[in-house]
């Protein structure tokens, strides 16, 4: 988005205070629930390996890992590949005040927040598919958030989407 599109949304918000808290509710409330259900999946899968024998069990194993290690793996290299991007948020190139405080600079690219959301999605999909469909459409909200709030360009999460994505796709394909 450009500036005046940044100051004009942020401005919209800003005046509507409750509007304003309830999206920041909403904001933290679909991170919380997109926790709660990735903690909830890795337990289901726990208790799948304890109840499966035999050749099941050992895809349950494996899934499990597969659906436990991605997701940090993920984290860990979408910090190390933003250290040498060192992209600016919009709040440090436009001047706009973002809904969330925030300390960290140069760190916009590409966005953690969804790039896990967006891994973890597909793992969903993986294990369900209505259900992934779901986490998908949260992923998609959770960078639209980040978005909103003047956190991140929309280039910052449009590549996050297709990295999550690819990254997860990759992964369960093997």
């Amino acid at each position: 988005m450009r500036e005046s599109t940044y100051k004009a949304v942020l401005s919209w918000l800003s005046n509507r205070p409750l509007v304003l808290k309830y999206f920041k509710i909403f904001h933290r409330l679909i991170d919380f629930t997109f926790f709660v259900l990735y903690v909830l999946m890795i337990i289901f899968l726990i208790f799948s390996v304890t109840a499966a024998s035999g050749n099941e069990r050992i895809k349950n194993i494996y899934l499990l890992i597969k659906i436990t290690v991605l997701p940090m793996l993920t984290l860990i290299s979408v910090t190390i590949i933003k250290m040498y991007i060192n992209q600016k948020r919009p709040y440090e190139v436009y001047d706009i005040t973002p809904l969330f405080e925030i300390k960290k600079r140069n760190d916009s690219f590409p966005s953690r927040h969804t790039v896990c959301a967006s891994v973890i999605a597909v793992s969903f999909l993986y294990m369900n598919t209505g259900l992934g469909i779901a986490m998908i459409f949260f992923a998609l909200t959770i960078a639209a958030c980040r978005v909103i709030s003047g956190m991140h360009f929309i280039k910052d999460v449009l590549a996050s989407v297709f990295l999550g994505c690819f990254i997860g796709m990759f992964i369960f394909i093997l």
